[in-house]
């Protein structure tokens, strides 16, 4: 049995601390994680389609039809209750595994007999993780799925500037 089944807090062992601990919040909170990594991808997925509806949206309008902007309005509308949710349970999951991380590693380091000056420096750092999960980790797949997104289109809509607009990337990438 795991110090987490045990305890019901993270404790994660020295040796490969930060490993362990990423270890044991996905272990811990998988689902959770995966349900609100779902939703950012959902929410990518309706960045992504914004520039084809609002075309489709533009075309008709161009044309007369006015219905055409339904699907601009029904993404807009998806993406907009998806977010909120996604934001409400973000907070829920990320303040519960910070209130999985911080004790443990309170009673561990007191236990170590570790100055508290130290102990709330690694509290403060369990902080820092559960915000690179709730925060940066999305940011950096938004800009995956726009970027694959945006490539997407453009072999959709013209190979040779797609191409162009691969080799383009190619000296930012080496940077």
């Amino acid at each position: 049995m795991s110090a987490m089944q045990r305890s019901g807090r993270m404790t994660p062992a020295a040796p490969g601390g930060l490993r362990v601990l990423f270890g044991q919040v996905a272990a811990g909170h998988r689902m959770r994680l995966a349900l609100t990594y779902g939703l950012t991808g959902v929410e990518n997925l309706c960045d992504v389609l914004y520039p084809f509806v609002i075309g489709l949206a533009i075309d008709g309008l161009l044309a007369g039809r006015w219905v055409t902007m339904v699907p601009l309005i029904g993404v807009w509308l998806f993406h907009l209750g998806v977010g909120l949710v996604r934001h409400v349970y973000d907070t829920v999951v990320f303040t519960r595994i910070y209130a999985d991380i911080a004790p443990g590693t309170v009673e561990r380091q007191r236990a170590a007999g570790v100055d508290s000056t130290q102990i709330a420096a690694r509290v403060t750092l369990s902080q820092e993780l559960v915000d690179f999960l709730q925060t940066e980790l999305p940011t950096f797949i938004r800009t995956l799925c726009r970027l694959v997104g945006s490539l997407a289109m453009l072999f959709a809509y013209d190979t040779a500037i797609a191409v162009a607009s691969c080799a383009a990337l190619l000296p930012v990438v080496a940077i």
